[in-house]
């Protein structure tokens, strides 16, 4: 029997998710990753669940090993450093670096090739495999083609124009401060638990990771509601240029991450402030609901961000990338269906989930809008996150059926 060929376009989660999957259950793997240069994930912590250790045990990855730093407590804290609430709940933090690597451990060197830019995808039949063209003009073709190139996927735009991200009404600072460089007493309170802050039109979470250096580090996502002249401004650079998909941290203006600096120690208790004011550089983030009407067209299958994007709240966007590409994987492995009903299967199981993860994202959100300005059911959500215990249980928790183990 000939071995099944797979194209995986993006090389980052949820391409190697796939690509390790694929590869272990017989196929040719090859994995196009646009980037010239090894990808890194500055200012990104991982929260890991049982489903997503699963899914990287079934990727080929040993999670028997030091994955990162293990947590029991939930904390929230005012700005006098009165506690709102404590919950237990046990989960281990990564680095978004150290779950890169391990992925990448496990696949074979020669299947994963830097500077493969994609421009084209005829996305094939039944009957035709599709066809992969990259800037370079190299064309090849394969049994399917698996879109795994993000949020800002390019055959996603082939395969679904004018179906856009939409941006949420706030952004998210994020950053990593090494925990040796904060003060005891924060060391101790940040070192030991994940904390969920709120104030009026603002989120502040914080939790330890492994850094690459194989220090502890403070990462922390903070959640800031904008006004559209404010986001513009934000998203632009000093010589007047916008960047509305995201912004380089380089580019952002200095300005810009002064007063973030100033702010926190206004809005927060001293330990959290401290931690922003200790990262060496802040970095802005967009905050987008995407959906998709389908997921899969011909031989084409999207995973991941290029399909689904789920606000940060859910702290689930490489669990969703494993299970659709666990998904797709066990679909593809059905000896008695053609690729193109594979494909369609994997559509009917995974659509609902990610609607379902978006619309559980946006929920969560709703604590930072002003109720002047929110639906009745958006409105609900907000009093009932306003409470701090049960933000806590609810945020970055992993989602029925969304590991699809």
């Amino acid at each position: 029997m000939t071995q099944r060929k797979a194209i995986i376009v993006g090389g980052s989660m949820a391409g190697l998710f796939a690509a390790n999957m694929l590869y272990r259950a017989g196929w040719d793997v090859s994995v196009f990753e646009r980037s010239p240069a090894p990808l890194s994930g500055r200012g990104t912590g991982i929260v890991t669940h049982a489903g997503m250790l699963a899914l990287l045990r079934k990727a080929g990855v040993d999670t028997s090993g030091d994955l990162g730093v293990p947590l029991t407590r939930r904390l929230s804290i005012g700005k006098s450093g009165e506690v709102r609430a404590e919950t237990r709940f046990e989960q281990i933090l990564m680095g978004w670096s150290k779950l890169y690597a391990l992925l990448q451990a496990a696949l074979p060197r020669d299947v994963y090739h830097l500077n493969r830019s994609v421009c084209a995808v005829d996305c094939g039949s039944e009957t035709q495999s599709p066809l992969v063209t990259c800037q370079s003009g190299r064309t090849d073709t394969a049994d399917v083609v698996i879109a795994a190139d993000g949020v800002r996927s390019a055959i996603r735009e082939m395969l679904m124009p004018g179906e856009s991200a939409v941006a949420a009404p706030y952004v998210a600072w994020r950053g990593m401060a090494r925990m040796d460089a904060l003060s005891r007493a924060a060391q101790q309170q940040l070192g030991q638990a994940f904390v969920v802050v709120t104030e009026p039109d603002e989120e502040m979470v914080t939790y330890p990771v492994l850094g690459d250096d194989g220090a502890v580090y403070i990462n922390f996502v903070w959640y800031r509601l904008v006004t559209t002249e404010e986001r513009v401004d934000l998203f632009s650079d000093s010589e007047g240029n916008h960047f509305p998909q995201g912004i380089s941290p380089r580019a952002i203006k200095p300005e810009h991450a002064l007063r973030a600096r100033a702010a926190a120690t206004e809005l927060f208790h001293a330990h959290i402030a401290e931690v922003v004011e200790a990262t060496p550089e802040l970095l802005l983030q967009v905050i987008v609901d995407q959906t998709a009407s389908r997921m899969t067209q011909g031989r084409v299958a999207l995973i991941g961000d290029a399909a689904f994007v789920a606000r940060p709240h859910v702290g689930q966007g490489v669990t969703k990338a494993g299970g659709d590409a666990w998904a797709l994987t066990t679909c593809l492995s059905d000896p008695c269906a053609s690729v193109v009903d594979a494909l369609q299967r994997y559509n009917a199981l995974r659509l609902p989930v990610g609607v379902s993860a978006v619309e559980r994202a946006r929920e969560l959100g709703a604590v930072l809008i002003p109720a002047c300005d929110t639906t009745p059911t958006m409105s609900r959500w907000r009093d009932h996150y306003l409470n701090a215990t049960e933000l806590l249980s609810d945020t970055a928790v992993e989602l029925p059926g969304l590991a699809h183990v």
